[in-house]
């Protein structure tokens, strides 16, 4: 080989050097990016968890609500036959 075609190949490995390093530095992007989207997922999770929590115990004072105005209004009901 003449020392033209060892320039040529120290070039080109030159270069896929760089190339993998440009690609271990992608990885390494990636990954943190992946490491963050879980924290993300179980904080959503979590949140998901206690907004569910918070409308069961809506629904429940809800339930309660209309089961009292349903007790007064029959009091009512009651109240106004007995004076009329």
């Amino acid at each position: 080989m003449t020392p033209d075609d060892f320039k040529r190949l120290e070039t080109k490995v030159d270069k896929i050097a760089e190339a993998l390093v440009t690609l271990a530095r992608i990885d390494e992007r990636q990954f943190a990016a992946s490491k963050e989207l879980g924290v993300v997922w179980q904080r959503l999770e979590a949140a998901e968890r206690g907004l569910a929590a918070e409308k069961a115990r809506l629904d429940m004072w809800i339930q309660r609500g209309v089961g009292a105005w349903a007790v007064i209004s029959g009091a009512f009901a009651i109240a106004l036959k007995l004076v009329h």
